[in-house]
């Protein structure tokens, strides 16, 4: 896994200009749109940026021929792209804070950020976990392009069924969420990272077993 992690980094030199620009367009939407935006959305966008790693210069074929198994790539896709998610988000969120200082002149409140940077980080885990089974199935081309069609299809559908249920089931399900969120914050918390765990390990068992039966 040390050496993926190697050419992983190896690859991330030479996109240095690109990510430079995500942290100059970090700064301008910051000041244009405000530090609660800013920070989630390129925080998914770098998320984004990490799964494009997958397989981008069509070296998976390559891999397989070194004492590499596919379980393992599988893995190392995945500690990867959670870790760069989330280093990048904390530079973004550090000059997102910078940038306030600056432009306001005051200090963004630290309950607000942090809660800010647990939705942002949130949002990319799910980006990952959500992406890179589909990358391993259809390619890294087509698999964003699959997945931002599936994403899309989703939300219509959510949608849909959100405008079916009338008012008693909307009403329904704002009482279920209102409940969901005033449970103890120490049970609440438990049970949201068993999910996040559980989902995590879900993804990676489809993108191992997919990347196992794949021919090439």
């Amino acid at each position: 896994m040390k050496g993926l992690f190697i050419h992983d980094i190896k690859t991330l030199k030479s996109m240095r200009c690109y990510l430079a620009i995500i942290a100059i367009v970090s700064i301008v939407i910051t000041v244009t749109n405000g530090f609660a935006f800013s920070v989630p959305y390129m925080t998914v966008f770098s998320a984004f940026a990490a799964i494009s790693l997958f397989d981008n210069d069509k070296t998976m074929e390559y891999m397989f021929t070194l004492p590499v198994s596919r379980s393992i790539y599988a893995k190392e896709k995945y500690i990867f792209s959670i870790i760069f998610m989330f280093i990048c988000s904390s530079v973004l969120c550090a000059i997102g804070v910078i940038v306030c200082l600056v432009t306001q002149g005051a200090m963004p409140n630290l309950d607000q950020v942090l809660s800010i940077e647990e939705v942002a980080l949130l949002g990319g885990y799910t980006v990952i976990i959500y992406v890179i089974p589909i990358i391993c199935k259809w390619g890294n081309e087509n698999g964003r392009v699959i997945a931002s069609l599936l994403a899309m299809a989703g939300f219509f559908a959510i949608v849909s069924v959100i405008n079916s249920l009338g008012e008693e089931g909307i009403k329904w399900s704002l009482d279920f969420i209102t409940g969901i969120t005033n449970m103890p914050t120490g049970a609440l918390a438990l049970i949201g990272a068993l999910i996040i765990a559980l989902l995590g390990l879900f993804s990676y068992g489809i993108s191992s077993r997919i990347i196992k039966n794949k021919e090439f």
